[in-house]
Formats: structure tokens, sequence, C-alpha cells
């Protein structure tokens, strides 16, 4: 409250430097486990079981590869999906094959076959494609996720141009990139909005599962479960959507 009043009297702030410079950007792995439980959840909302039963339903329908896996390994018939697809829909100049070798008993989680969701949509519908059980839109919409990753990931990296500020707030200086086209100068102060911050940290089921495999917690056939037992129990409690906060127990 107190950096609010300052800001209130203050009235402006400084953009002292704004530098621009082309960078690389590559594209993710493919999913492992904990990958797709933290981007599930973040993305579409649900809690980390959830995500492992769709994962568990796309697997045994035969549209994914194993889901229990930490290897980003794709195989050499993933790397020939991947090609296919992206020579006949963005064209063979756009490639790049990537092993993205590491040690594991299983490859990384992929489709298995060269289908986008819009596809794997229409040859179902029309009985082309049969599968054991029907989908639901959250079922397409992770498939759709795993999808484009794994494609992604077998395709050429991308220049873009980045943008970054450094601004001084009171006495203090930050560095942003979060800003649109700006020069440097002193900024009159429009608007201050303040809100009041929680004591306890609320962590999403993504943070927690990237922290269970940092400290080795758990296998990826476990992050779901042990994510559920800690619920069951009443250590951990939901309060918002694949939210969760340490109970006062």
């Amino acid at each position: 409250i107190g950096t609010y009043k300052k800001l209130l009297e203050s009235g402006n702030v400084e953009i002292k430097k704004v530098e621009k410079k082309v960078v690389e950007i590559n594209p993710y792995p493919p999913f492992t486990t904990d990958t797709l439980i933290s981007v599930l959840t973040s993305n579409l909302k649900i809690d980390a079981n959830y995500a492992m039963n769709i994962a568990q339903k796309l697997f045994e329908n035969g549209l994914i590869t194993y889901h229990r896996t930490s290897s980003t390994t794709v195989s050499n018939v993933g790397i020939a999906l991947a090609k296919d697809y992206i020579s006949s829909t963005f064209g063979k100049e756009f490639v790049k094959e990537r092993k993205w070798q590491m040690e594991g008993a299983h490859e990384c989680i992929r489709p298995t076959r060269a289908l986008d969701v819009k596809k794997l949509k229409s040859m179902i519908s029309l009985g082309l494609l049969r599968i054991p059980s029907k989908l639901n839109d959250i079922d397409y919409k992770a498939y759709d996720i795993i999808f484009k990753r794994f494609i992604a990931s077998q395709m050429k990296s991308v220049k873009v141009e980045k943008t970054s500020i450094k601004i001084k707030i009171l006495e203090e200086e930050k560095d942003t990139t979060e800003i649109p086209e700006v020069k440097e100068g002193l900024y009159s102060i429009k608007e201050i909005k303040k809100r009041l911050v929680q004591v306890y940290h609320a962590y999403t089921y993504s943070e927690i599962v990237s922290t269970m495999k940092e400290r080795g917690i758990g296998r990826p056939s476990t992050y779901a479960k042990i994510l559920e037992i800690l619920k069951r129990r009443k250590y951990v409690i939901e309060i918002r959507k694949s939210v969760l906060l340490v109970s006062p127990l």
C-alpha cells in the first residue's frame, strides 16, 4: 500500500532504455508425462487425474503412444510421420528432424497417425476410422495439444524481433518485454490498480508436477495418483480449477 501511495504522489514512470534484437526461438520437445500433465491442467483447467484419464483414453483408442514416459526421444516412425505431415501441410522446407534423444524405456508422447484434430474428427464421423470408445470435446482438445506440440518439435526454429524495456518506477528499475511500442522518456501515470496478495502461495498442478519431477518425487505413472491422494486426505484444497492451496491441517 505504501508503494501505491508513493506512485500516486509521483505521478510518472521513466522508460530508461528500449532495445530491439532478433532472437531465434526453438520449439519445445515432445511431451513426457509430467509436461503433458502440466500443459493439460493449465490449458484445459482440469486436475492431474482427469488429465491422465484423457491420456489413457487416447492411448487405448490407438491415437497416441504410451502416455507414461519420462523420455522425449522420437522414434524413426515418429519422425517420418511428422515429416510427412509438415511437408504436405506447410512445405518440406519447414522440416527439421530432431530425435530429442533421452534415456527412457518408452519414446515421447506423440500421435500415432499424421492426422490433425480436424482430419481425425472427419474420419471418425465418416466411419473411415473406428475407435473403441467415443471422444468428447475435451478429449479432442487434448489430442490437438499433443499433436501440435509433436509436429512443432520437428519444425524449423523461428526468428522474431524482441523488444526489451528498462523501466524506472520510483527508485526501482525493472526489465520487461510486456509493454507495447514505446520510446525512452518520462510518462504520466493515467491509472493505478492495487490488489491484495495472498499470504499463502497457491500452486497450479503444472507447478507441483514440475517440482515433483525436479525433486525426484514419484514417477510418470504416479504423479496424478499422489496428487489425488493429497486432495482426498485434505492435505491440499482445490480453491479453484487446477489451483491448489496447502490446508491448515
